[in-house]
């Protein structure tokens, strides 16, 4: 007699899968642990015999797998919530959309000297300013530290005396430490009676600041100069009035602090957050609890600015085909979703802030009971937001906003024939010759207020259905635990049933043959009724076969 167990153990193996999906209407990874193949490795071959394939005590989390963005937790009144994040959002640093033009000031000026004995100094100050222009219009600086940028001066005079020098002082320029105004001196000595005498320099000014609008300046971000003329009276001519240009220019600037008014900025932040509850949800209605749903925005901004949100889009996407969409409104239709957060203040320059957000009211329900597969905003973080220029405003150059999306489904309402189709591959290629028909006997411990009707079919490579496992044209009728009513709509006891499904050797062959299983689930709570899913609620499932041998096949 030819050896028959290894196709027997596929076959059944194969048929075991299918079982198993149609009492869960899922796929479910406890089922690895839970499943004994040693007991059909190497049966006792009677003509008839019977093996325990499953004993398992299944709860939420076995029907769902957790990854970075999809957790289940645990309330503390012990009912079961569904969260679903997006990874951490960024908006620009303030030094991405914040950046100063390069900067040329021209200042022509004319002195007259008085008489000056020989080997006498006298001094001439002269005084001037510039606008510097800001990185958007109506930008008010009053003070900006540098990380980076080059300061380049150009003297030139037509001043013909044997000694005299130049000093420009700028208290707009400062040392950053020190806080003493920037100062250049430098030789303007004409001993050959040049027609002009020049002098030039550059200067890093990653350790500087500038300082402006001050009290008492006729304009906003002015940057002042003095200059002062040391001369030696010598023989030479008094040719007053004398010529002197102070030619300058700031570029390449960076700026690691920044304090004012600066101006108002509009910041995106654009994503989406993927809900996969409904993925293979066909069709059916839902109804979703009062409160079940809620929308946390978790928000750090080290922007010493106010900042305003403003949902331009904020919809949901429907999973199921076609995919619809619907407005989300977080405080009602018709009012706009705008919202503020919190800022650092002075005493919190350099650190972030958090705000936490939590939206329940509004149409958040009803969004996500359309059978939500992903929720989509396009929020702008709006900086000043009001129309005043009087704010004190600071920014570092890497202050931006980070937000954590999260839309968390206490699991929480009432399921009328939701239809769930799930497609799985298989690769069987198993000989049924040796089996007459499998009997699956099915003892199962419903804890759950859910019912189930279901089906499997099994299709060729093309998904044409050559069989299904129940042959009657109906399904597979799993029932609903009884529930209480408010506020609790809890369990009040576990169902049980015991189910036999024969699978006949005509069926085993195409089953064996098929490319794909096809599971069709109608799923609804209890009576259709509201109802909460509780941390302890699990399925207890025993499931044996009983494997008919077709001995006269295997005779020699």
């Amino acid at each position: 007699m030819k050896n028959i167990g290894f196709n027997v153990k596929q076959t059944i193996v194969a048929v075991w899968l299918a079982v198993v999906a149609i009492t869960l209407a899922a796929s479910c990874s406890k089922f690895a642990d839970d499943f004994d193949f040693d007991k059909i490795a190497k049966p006792a071959w009677n003509p008839a015999y019977a093996i325990p394939l499953v004993n398992s005590s299944i709860g939420v989390a076995d029907f769902f797998k957790e990854d970075g963005n999809f957790q289940i937790i645990s309330n503390p009144d012990q009912t079961v919530s569904f969260v679903y994040s997006a990874d951490s959002l960024f908006s620009a640093t303030a030094s991405e959309f914040i950046t100063f033009p390069d900067q040329e000031f021209q200042f022509p000026l004319a002195f007259y000297l008085p008489p000056i004995p020989p080997d006498i100094y006298d001094t001439v100050t002269l005084q001037r300013s510039f606008a510097f222009t800001p990185a958007i219009a109506g930008q008010i600086i009053d003070s900006l530290f540098f990380s980076q940028g080059n300061l380049d001066l150009t003297i030139r005079t037509n001043l013909n005396r044997d000694k005299a020098k130049m000093i420009l002082v700028s208290k707009g320029i400062r040392d950053a430490f020190t806080n003493q105004p920037f100062r250049w001196e430098t030789s303007l000595d004409n001993p050959g009676q040049l027609a002009w005498v020049e002098a030039d320099t550059s200067i890093d000014l990653a350790d500087y600041k500038l300082v402006m609008n001050s009290a008492g300046d006729t304009a906003t971000n002015l940057i002042k100069f003095e200059v002062t003329m040391i001369v030696r009276g010598d023989n030479q001519p008094n040719l007053s009035p004398y010529a002197l240009s102070v030619d300058g220019a700031i570029d390449a600037m960076k700026f690691s602090k920044l304090f004012g008014y600066i101006g108002q900025y509009e910041l995106p932040l654009i994503d989406s957050l993927r809900i996969t509850l409904f993925d293979k949800v066909i069709s059916g209605n839902i109804n979703i609890g009062e409160g079940a749903v809620k929308l946390n925005f978790e928000i750090d901004n080290s922007f010493g600015v106010p900042v305003t949100f403003d949902a331009d889009e904020l919809y949901i996407r429907s999973a199921p085909d076609p995919a619809q969409t619907l407005d989300v409104y977080l405080f009602g239709e018709g009012v706009p979703n705008v919202f503020g957060i919190t800022s650092p203040d002075f005493t919190q320059i350099g650190q972030s802030v958090h705000t936490s957000l939590d939206f329940s009211q509004g149409n958040l329900n009803e969004a996500f009971g359309f059978m939500a597969g992903a929720l989509f905003y396009n929020l702008k973080a709006n900086l000043n937001a009001d129309t005043s220029t009087s704010g004190d405003n600071f920014l570092l150059t890497d202050s931006r906003i980070r937000l954590d999306a999260r839309l968390e489904y206490q699991l929480f309402g009432a399921l009328d024939k939701v239809t769930v189709l799930d497609t799985i591959a298989l690769n069987l290629n198993s000989n049924t010759d040796d089996l007459d028909y499998l009997l699956f006997r099915i003892n199962l411990t419903n804890g759950f207020p859910l019912a189930a009707g279901v089906q499997v079919y099994f299709a060729d490579a093309d998904y044409r259905v050559l069989d299904s496992l129940i042959t009657d044209g109906s399904s597979y009728q799993i029932a609903g635990a009884a529930v209480a009513g408010a506020p609790g709509y809890q369990v009040t006891s576990p169902v049980l049933q015991s189910t036999d499904i024969t699978v006949k050797n005509a069926a085993l062959q195409h089953i064996t043959a098929s490319e794909f299983m096809i599971m069709k689930t109608n799923l609804s709570t209890t009576n259709v009724q509201l109802v909460k899913i509780y941390s302890d609620y699990n399925l207890l499932l025993k499931i044996g076969v009983i494997a008919g041998l077709n001995i006269t096949k295997n005779k020699n």
